[in-house]
C-alpha cells in the first residue's frame, strides 16, 4: 500500500530565538490488496497539517548553556481520513463487515523543553 504520489508545502518562520513553521501533506490515492487481486480498494487522496512552534533562549542561567521550549500541533485541522481498508475476501473489492478502517489520528499536541547544560 504505498501512494501514487506525495507533496509537501512548507513555510518557516525565523526571527531572533522564534522559530515557526507549518508543513502541509497531501498523499495520492492508495490501494490495498484482498490478498487474490493487486489494488482491489481505492483509498483516496487525503492533506494532513502540522505546525510547530519554537523558541530558544540562549545563556538563561549560569548553569544552562542553551534552552528551547517547543509546541507540535500534528493534524492541525483534526482530518480522519480513512487510510486503510480491509477486504472482506479474497475475490471481493468490498470493506469487510466488520472491519475497523484505519483512520489518521486525531489532533495531538506536544510540547516539550529542553536545556543544555
Amino acid at each position: 500500500m504505498h501512494p501514487s504520489d506525495t507533496e509537501t508545502l512548507g513555510l518557516n518562520y525565523k526571527q531572533g530565538g522564534l522559530n515557526v513553521g507549518w508543513f502541509t501533506k497531501r498523499v495520492g490515492k492508495m490501494y490495498n490488496d484482498n490478498g487474490a487481486t493487486h489494488e482491489a480498494i481505492t483509498i483516496d487522496p487525503f492533506i494532513i497539517s502540522n505546525l510547530f512552534v519554537n523558541y530558544s533562549i540562549p545563556n538563561p542561567s549560569a548553569f544552562i548553556k542553551n534552552s528551547k521550549i517547543q509546541l507540535g500541533i500534528n493534524n492541525l485541522f483534526d482530518k480522519h481520513n480513512i487510510v486503510g481498508v480491509t477486504p472482506a475476501g479474497k475475490t471481493t473489492s468490498v470493506p469487510a463487515a466488520g472491519d475497523q478502517l484505519v483512520l489518521l489520528p486525531e489532533r495531538s499536541f506536544s510540547l516539550s523543553v529542553t536545556l543544555d547544560f
